[in-house]
């Protein structure tokens, strides 16, 4: 469900259809309307491209709507054959022009869409028989979306993103003004996250340079030999506000977290700058790509915000032991 003080509900069946009734302005609810609905209403049953899977064989499995009390409220759907849909509010409330940056996929008069559309800026990205095994967001009205593949042929995991970057909570090291026109996404592109490990952090130069840095995609022949990750397999922030500071944390099936976006001077990884732990690069509290935590004391198993709407990034985490550790 969207929660928020005018929402909207979706339910999944046991065959894959999905149902939804509530809020319904922006068209969030993809009945094809911007019509509040008192009682469930089969959204697999409106024409749509979702309809259209559906009918082929697709399951919906999951359903995630972002949005909240706000008016930039999107519904975003994954099908059992790897594929997301969307609709709802298209662009975001802090430019114009963004012509479908959110939703995944690029609509030419900017208006709401009220039925669900296949992301086809995401499915670009998929390899040969890759498809996507799960589906988050940071929430709030600007929200930005991660999907999490099972690597296809290649057996490599990914995660990509796209939506706002106001918080460099894209984690890809692109412009956080960056911003669509009508006939280009521009750096809203969906693409995959990128990552750093600022390297022999003992050895930092004055300045904070530091020495023997690795950035790139999680596959890429800089880390070969020297990190290890895991699968991904959760994506975890907290988001509220456009303006709204927005740490993200992907999880590794290592237990390994890896730390995006803005911390608010709360830096979960507390030393990749030696004279201020509260910084990743220079003197920002953001980092531009995802930054691997060195400091947790065991692999990591599930972790969650505790707070929302404001600018404190404060979480809690279960270990692989069973201990609880909080922070932030």
């Amino acid at each position: 469900a969207e929660g928020g003080e005018s929402s909207s509900v979706f339910v999944i069946t046991s065959t894959g259809k999905l149902y939804a009734w509530g809020h319904n302005d922006q068209g969030q609810l993809g009945l094809n309307n911007k019509v509040d609905q008192n009682v469930p209403q089969e959204v697999t049953a409106v024409a749509s491209p979702l309809k259209t899977a559906c009918d082929a064989g697709a399951k919906v499995v999951h359903v995630l709507a972002t949005g909240g009390h706000t008016a930039y409220r999107r519904s975003y759907v994954l099908t059992d054959q790897g594929l997301v849909y969307a609709c709802g509010h298209t662009g975001s409330p802090v430019a114009s022009g963004d012509h479908g940056t959110n939703l995944g996929y690029f609509v030419s008069d900017n208006a709401d869409q009220t039925v669900f559309n296949q992301c086809t800026m995401v499915t670009d990205l998929l390899t040969t028989n890759e498809k996507i095994v799960s589906l988050w967001s940071t929430g709030g009205d600007s929200n930005t979306n991660y999907v999490i593949t099972d690597g296809g042929d290649a057996n490599q995991p990914r995660v990509l993103s796209w939506g706002h970057n106001g918080q460099r909570q894209l984690g890809r090291n692109i412009s956080t003004t960056a911003n669509a026109t009508s006939s280009t996404m521009g750096n809203w592109v969906p693409g995959e996250v990128e990552f750093q490990t600022f390297g022999d952090m003992e050895r930092m130069t004055t300045g904070g340079t530091t020495i023997n840095d690795i950035t790139g995609t999680m596959y890429s022949s800089n880390f070969t030999n020297k990190h290890k990750f895991g699968r991904p397999v959760a994506v975890v922030s907290n988001k509220q506000q456009s303006v709204d500071e927005c740490m993200v944390v992907i999880i590794d099936d290592l237990g390994q977290l890896y730390v995006g976006g803005n911390n608010e001077d709360h830096a979960m990884v507390n030393y990749p700058e030696f004279d201020n732990d509260s910084q990743y690069n220079g003197t920002s509290a953001s980092a531009d790509r995802f930054v691997p935590v060195w400091q947790q004391p065991e692999p990591i198993t599930d972790l969650c915000f505790n707070n929302y709407g404001n600018d404190n990034c404060a979480w809690t985490a279960i270990g692989a032991s069973g201990t609880v550790y909080t922070g932030g």
